[in-house]
C-alpha cells in the first residue's frame, strides 16, 4: 500500500473532483481503516472494508444507494448490519450481497476505462465471486482503495489477473 506524498497526490489528481477530495482524505488518514467501526451486540469488532471505500470514494448517492438495497431485505451477518457507518466522514463495510446488487443496478463494464472507474475483481472460491473493489486513477496501475477488511487505505499497484481471478473495469451507468 502507498500512502500520502506529493506523488501520490499526482497520481489521483485525474479523478473527478468529489471522488480526488474524498481520495486525498484517506491518502492523508491511512490507518483509518484499521480503526474499528463498531462493536457487535456479543462484543465482536468490525471493520470498514474494500466495498465499503469503494462507494465512500464514489459519494453520497452512491451510500444511499447501498441503504437502499440493503432496506429491501435487510440481513445481518454474525451480529454485523449488511451496510455499516459509524459516521459518513469514512469508509465503511458493505456486504457482499449488496455490493453485487450496487453494482449490477448502477454500473455497466466498459474497455475504455477512465479515470474514477471501478475495478472489479471477480474469482477466488466461485467463478463469478466479487473478491474485491477500487477506483482506478487512470494512471498506471494505481488503484484507490482499501486492502483487506481492516487494513490501511491507499494506493496499490494493481497488476490485473493473479491465481483464479480476473477483472473488469465498470463505470456508473446512472
Amino acid at each position: 500500500m502507498i500512502f500520502w506524498n506529493r506523488k501520490n497526490l499526482e497520481r489521483i489528481a485525474l479523478l473527478p473532483d468529489g471522488m480526488r477530495q474524498r481520495g486525498e482524505y484517506i491518502l492523508r488518514n491511512p490507518r483509518m481503516g484499521r480503526r474499528p467501526l463498531g462493536k457487535t451486540d456479543s462484543g465482536e469488532k468490525f471493520w470498514s472494508n474494500c466495498w465499503g471505500t469503494t462507494v465512500f470514494l464514489e459519494g453520497e448517492n452512491s451510500y444511499q444507494e447501498c441503504k437502499r438495497i440493503s432496506m429491501k431485505n435487510p440481513f445481518i451477518i454474525r451480529g454485523i448490519p449488511s451496510v455499516y457507518w459509524e459516521k459518513r466522514n469514512r469508509p465503511g463495510l458493505v456486504e457482499i450481497d449488496v455490493m453485487e446488487e450496487f453494482l449490477d443496478n448502477n454500473y455497466k463494464k466498459v474497455d475504455n476505462p477512465r479515470a474514477g472507474d471501478v475495478v472489479v475483481v471477480v474469482g477466488d472460491y466461485r467463478r463469478n465471486w466479487l473478491a474485491h473493489t477500487g477506483i482506478w486513477t487512470g494512471v498506471g496501475n494505481y488503484v484507490l482503495g482499501q486492502h483487506n477488511l481492516g487494513g490501511n487505505f491507499g494506493l496499490q499497484e494493481f497488476f490485473g489477473q493473479g491465481r483464479n481471478r480476473s477483472f473488469y473495469f465498470a463505470r456508473r451507468s446512472k
